[in-house]
């Protein structure tokens, strides 16, 4: 008997020290940490005592603000793992006065203040581009797409919405989620049998204004906690992206019908419409998806923030539309602060902003050999005009010289039976060690251009490049240059100001900004401040 107490002594110690051992990863994020496998069951309902949930030792779990690696004022148990199916997280948020546990919404994707746990991925493990699931004590869902390492708060789009699931509740103990990630609304590229990406995982106390994170992460530059880069590397093994099909059709129908007073002159006129499409998105394979649209609607787009525009120049709208979100940053070539080579928002439009049907169109984005890769393809009705006209885009990106490097081309096109345009451009991101980058972008247009002097430097085309520290304490930099030609006018792009030539140089010292470090507001080259993210973000 004392040999199996001996023995039962033996194995729980041997257990103790592997959740220790899988419950500290190294503090280096590039190092790879695998991720339990479930061992049995368990019921997605908010709660973390299944006999599955128990085995899986919690994360680690460092303090971001108001004072990074401080004491935590509150317990925080968080758990992952994973089985054939989907990547599962539960998450213990204790709290010594419950009473102080916020959520203003129910709203989908609406970031108002109150408690949040949020987790995120790098499905493709590129430092670029993830997708965010959160929630708050009532159970709101909100899901989002980062672009650009979250270069600024328009990088992070609350346009994209995934099939998932998530269970919450109160107790009088503080509150509680558990979340199901199924692996067929995740794309990812596979090493063998094993799928390498980023994790984070944060949770925020509303009335403390304290946020913890899974990994360590210094809030040192603007939107650090929303940088894929920055995130743990983390490995599953053994599952498929399974095949997913979604279709989504419609059916509009209308009658109406008129007449003057005098139905003796003015007999009664009658329109009948009638109209039938739908949507189709799939996967190709476990790393792309291919969307399909036939005689679009564009109804269950939600509508633009209303702005009240007082310069001369444009406003600049996202894209809200399900056809378009999915990894829209694939498709990013960034000329300017906000100017883009190639904006969504331009199709189905034309050039004077009239609407015009979108008789069918493809779009295929994804990572094939190394390559981030967006193919789309357009076929307008008739505009006011009484002419078709048709848009494509090729773009190819990969990562260069480190994992914090990228460059990248892209060919768009817009033609009608009578004049055609073609956009070229270039782009790259280089990281020069530690918070040292250097951004470039190079665009130019053959074919119908805007009206403007032939001059200058680039009259058609457009360069920008930035040299930059990118943190938010200590000694930084920023050096800017760069040229819009006055005959630069992309037909498939958006340019706030043409025939521009903008240059900045600044320097300085940051110990600790005023809101205990918090992202200082980013800047146009001009020096404008662009506006900062709300609520949890």
């Amino acid at each position: 008997m004392t040999r199996g107490i001996a023995a039962a002594i033996g194995a729980l110690i041997a257990t103790s020290v592997a959740q220790a051992q899988q419950a500290a990863p190294s503090t280096d994020h590039d190092a790879i940490f695998a991720l339990p496998r479930l061992s049995g069951p368990i019921t997605v309902d908010g709660r973390s005592d299944d006999p599955a949930w128990q085995a899986v030792a919690p994360l680690p779990l460092t303090v971001y603000l108001p004072t990074h690696a401080a004491a935590a004022t509150e317990r925080t148990v968080a758990r992952v793992a994973y089985d054939d199916d989907a990547l599962y997280v539960v998450v213990d948020a204790w709290e010594a006065h419950p009473g102080g546990v916020r959520a203003s919404t129910m709203m989908r994707d609406d970031d108002a203040p109150g408690d949040y746990i949020n987790l995120a991925l790098d499905t493709f493990g590129d430092r670029q581009n993830a997708v965010g699931f959160g929630t708050t004590p009532g159970g709101q869902r909100n899901d989002v797409s980062i672009s650009g390492d979250a270069g600024s708060g328009a990088s992070i789009s609350s346009a994209w919405n995934g099939v998932w699931q998530v269970s919450t509740r109160r107790g009088s103990d503080g509150w509680h989620a558990e979340f199901r990630i199924p692996f067929s609304t995740l794309r990812f590229s596979s090493h063998g049998d094993r799928v390498v990406f980023g994790f984070s995982l944060n949770r925020l106390t509303a009335h403390s204004n304290e946020r913890v994170t899974f990994p360590a992460i210094q809030p040192n530059a603007p939107l650090a906690l929303w940088k894929p880069s920055r995130w743990q590397r983390v490995s599953v093994a053994g599952i498929q992206s399974g095949r997913a099909l979604r279709v989504t059709p419609y059916i509009a129908a209308s009658l109406e019908g008129a007449r003057t007073p005098d139905p003796a002159l003015s007999p009664w006129e009658e329109k009948e419409r009638l109209e039938i499409g739908g949507d189709l998105k799939m996967a190709v394979t476990s790393s792309t998806t291919l969307d399909l649209t036939v005689n679009t609607d564009f109804a269950e787009a939600e509508v633009d923030d209303q702005g009240v525009n007082l310069t001369r120049f444009p406003l600049f709208l996202p894209e809200r539309r399900a056809f378009f979100v999915e990894r829209a940053g694939t498709f990013e070539v960034k000329t300017g602060e906000t100017d883009l080579l190639f904006t969504t928002r331009r199709v189905g439009l034309t050039a004077a902003g009239e609407s015009v049907r979108l008789l069918g169109g493809a779009r295929l984005v994804g990572q094939v050999g190394g390559w981030d890769i967006g193919l789309f393809d357009a076929q307008t009705g008739r505009t006011p005009a009484g002419t078709r006209e048709n848009a494509g885009v090729l773009r190819l990106r990969r990562r260069v010289l480190n994992p914090h490097s990228w460059a990248g081309v892209m060919v768009a096109s817009r033609a009608t039976p009578d004049s055609t345009q073609v956009a070229l451009g270039a782009d790259g991101d280089l990281g020069l060690g530690g918070d040292h980058y250097l951004s470039f972008a190079l665009a130019t247009l053959a074919g119908i251009a805007g009206a403007g002097p032939d001059a200058g430097v680039l009259p058609r085309g457009a360069l920008r490049v930035v040299a930059e520290r990118r943190r938010n304490r200590g000694a930084w930099y920023r050096v800017a240059v760069a040229t819009t030609g006055a005959r630069y006018a992309p037909a498939l792009g958006y340019v706030q100001h043409a025939d521009s030539h903008p240059a900045v140089a600044r320097t300085g010292l940051r110990t600790r900004d005023q809101r205990g470090g918090e992202p200082a507001p980013a800047e146009h080259l001009d020096g404008t401040r662009l506006p900062q993210c709300r609520g949890n973000l």
